[in-house]
């Protein structure tokens, strides 16, 4: 299987970040964040650390990469779902 790395991501923020009008006019390549402009995470980061980078670099979401391939998305609800979970399981 031939697999290609990600050109870019588009966010609904992206999407706001383009005025209304033009919204007919305005590629999804001219308005996405181009690959080395995307924040993202190993398969085999921490949870909190994922959480931090998001946090720090104020995205919501990041691809989840290995080896240049996009395995998937994680977005800052669910990291917060997980962490509180792993919590109340840890508790005696």
């Amino acid at each position: 299987m031939i697999t290609r790395a990600p050109c870019g991501i588009i966010t609904l923020n992206d999407v706001l970040s383009v005025p209304r009008d033009e919204w007919g006019r305005t590629s999804v390549q001219a308005a996405m964040r181009r690959a080395d402009q995307i924040y993202s995470v190993s398969p085999d980061a921490e949870l909190e650390d994922a959480l931090r980078l998001m946090d720090e670099k104020n995205v919501a979401q990041v691809p989840v990469m290995l080896d240049g391939r996009v395995l998937g998305m994680i977005g800052r609800d669910h990291l917060i779902r997980l962490i509180i979970n792993r919590a109340a399981l840890a508790k005696p």
